[in-house]
């Protein structure tokens, strides 16, 4: 195609400079000698040169014209010199104006046209201009809102994915499900939540300069000193508990270039929603410790030693497995208070909660059960065990010298004993609440047998 147009140009540029001016030149010279030579008028046979000029002007430019024209003007002025008739010379002169005034028009308006011509052209290639500019504002428009689609898509995306954060108050759970959405919602590299910063190069980092990061490659980086990396790229962003540092979110690749800012928008995003699941999930936590816990011991509270106790029980029937429980009462605790005061009495309990908290097994199970009166439930034990763990407490309870310094800022040591009464799981029991009774029983035989001892009911 590109060969068949510049042919054509050749041979349009052959006739417009060589073929055209060859024959034109020689009906010219055929027009000189006819108008000269002739006995015709010579006013007749001039303006046939008319027809001559106006096919040169428009076919081969008018350059070629203008010579043409100025051969014409010679003829003219020279017939006019040879012609005796001053009419006839008028005539050929007034020809001769009219020819170079209609060579004039024609260049005005060769002119005209072409600076028409030229403007169209100007305002051709300034719409071509502005259309492209309007193209690439609707392709921008287009990715803009190409763009604008899937980062509604993401959070669309998001919002279901953190569901099932909100559905759960254990950060046992939460760390797993975080995980897990990171790799959907970013779709590559491997993840993990590190809890704390020590030992953590880039954990201790984003705590540090309180920044998340993106890392291209980890062997380029100045920033670290990683010998023998298992990994190129790297993305993480810290997750904060009640707005303290409680560790990162951290993705990586053995690629390099795997990750960028969107995704690290994206991630930020997850990480403040995480941030909130894991402070709420903390928060849960104390909310169930201060329901189940004493506040003044630590220990667990009564309503949930008989939960507990239900339980076992339902196991222990289920698997034929022995239980015990034991209740054991602080000795004349009531003078303690009467004597030295509540603050006193306090210090004494939580001083018996630790006495007693160190003689237990990790299977044991300790509470307050009551003012000054604990409890508890010793999974797997028989009654030469529980015996013998209860005697253990209260033996450890005689031995140890309670230090206070009274009201008066004086210095008392005090001796204090303990009562414990014993139960042992057998078919008889029904209930939870039976099952008390009964330890309950075993307490009131051993105060009422001098105190500072442990019974056992056996039936």
């Amino acid at each position: 195609m590109e060969i068949s147009s510049k042919k054509k140009q050749a041979i349009k540029e052959l006739f417009q400079t060589v073929i055209i001016p060859l024959f034109v030149g020689a009906s010219f010279f055929i027009w000189v000698y006819e108008l000269i030579a002739s006995s015709y008028d010579k006013t007749r046979v001039f303006p046939l040169s008319v027809i001559m000029l106006i096919l040169f002007y428009f076919l081969s430019g008018p350059v070629y014209a203008g010579v043409l024209l100025g051969f014409i003007t010679t003829v003219s002025f020279m017939i006019i010199v040879i012609t005796s008739g001053a009419a006839t010379s008028l005539i050929l002169l007034f020809q001769t104006l009219w020819l170079w005034s209609m060579f004039a028009v024609f260049g005005f308006y060769r002119i005209s046209l072409q600076k028409h011509h030229n403007r169209i052209l100007v305002e051709e290639e300034i719409m071509s201009t502005d259309l492209d500019l309007l193209k690439n504002k609707i392709e921008e428009n287009a990715r803009h809102l190409s763009d604008l689609k899937t980062r509604l898509s993401n959070y669309k995306y998001l919002e279901e994915m953190t569901i099932p954060l909100s559905s759960t108050m254990h950060e046992e759970k939460i760390i797993p499900l975080v995980t897990e959405l990171a790799s959907k919602f970013i779709g590559r590299g491997k993840w993990k939540i590190r809890k704390g910063f020590h030992l953590d190069t880039f954990a201790t980092y984003i705590n540090k300069y309180k920044v998340a990061l993106l890392i291209e490659n980890v062997s380029t980086d100045n920033r670290f000193v990683i010998e023998n990396p298992s990994f190129r790229s790297l993305i993480a962003v810290p997750l904060e508990v009640n707005s303290e540092f409680w560790g990162i979110l951290e993705g990586t690749s053995s690629k390099e270039n795997i990750f960028d800012e969107g995704d690290l928008r994206l991630l930020s995003i997850l990480g403040g929603i995480s941030s909130i699941a894991l402070t709420n999930a903390q928060l849960y936590k104390k909310t169930q410790e201060l329901a189940i816990t004493d506040s003044l011991t630590g220990l667990f509270v009564q309503s949930y030693f008989k939960e507990r106790l239900l339980q076992e029980l339902v196991r222990s029937r289920r698997y034929k497995l022995p239980l015990s429980i034991a209740l054991i009462d602080i000795d004349h605790f009531k003078n303690i208070n009467d004597t030295y005061g509540h603050n006193i009495g306090d210090e004494v309990l939580k001083h018996i909660s630790a006495v007693m908290h160190k003689r237990l097994r990790d299977t044991d199970f300790l509470s307050r059960y009551g003012g000054e009166e604990f409890g508890i439930i010793m999974l797997q034990t028989n009654n030469k065990e529980a015996y013998k763990v209860a005697e253990d407490i209260r033996k450890n309870i005689q031995k140890e010298k309670f230090h206070y310094i009274n009201k008066n800022e004086e210095p008392i040591v005090l001796e204090i004993t303990a009562s414990v009464g014993l139960a042992v799981y057998n078919e008889n029991v029904k209930t939870d609440a039976e099952f008390i009774n009964i330890a309950d029983k075993a307490l009131y035989n051993a105060k009422s047998k001098g105190r500072n001892r442990t019974e056992i009911i056996e039936f």
